[in-house]
């Protein structure tokens, strides 16, 4: 009788621990635009007024909560929190989204080229050209190299 009960306590406890970690893990809810954080609204307002969204998807990642805008041009936009973290495109992003000192490394270095791709990581950043060249900066914008 001991044995029973003590396996469903343990179905309880496990059922319970995939209940909690499934809601605290959701992935991909769809929510509208005045859902986003204030600070991603502006962003888009002052980066992408002439964008139509099409998708607004939120991701909980632990503790953080990551914005996925996608646009209909195919134009997609990534937040955690109110950080851009990653801007993706078919076009050239807009400069305004590109940090000064790469987008200075850009125009003297490839200057018939345009920044099509975006992404800021833990200790670097990435671009990428319309050309498929990815280059690598530093935090600061320093160019490390060709990847």
């Amino acid at each position: 009788m001991k044995t029973i009960l003590n396996f469903k306590t343990f179905f309880a406890v496990l059922f319970a621990a995939q209940f909690t970690m499934s809601s605290v893990y959701a992935k991909d809810k769809v929510i509208s635009y005045s859902e986003l954080p204030a600070l991603v609204q502006t962003y888009i307002q002052q980066h992408f007024s002439q964008h139509q969204i099409q998708l607004i998807t939120v991701d909980k990642e632990g503790l953080n909560k990551e914005y996925e805008i996608d646009m209909t041009d195919r134009t997609e936009l990534k937040f955690i929190g109110n950080k851009i973290i990653e801007l993706k495109s078919n076009s050239q992003l807009p400069n305004s989204t590109i940090p000064q000192t790469i987008l200075r490394y850009v125009e003297k270095n490839y200057p018939k080229n345009q920044i099509v791709n975006w992404d800021l990581e833990r200790n670097f950043q990435e671009i990428e050209l319309d050309n498929g060249i990815e280059l690598k900066f530093s935090l600061l914008g320093d160019f490390i190299k060709i990847k």
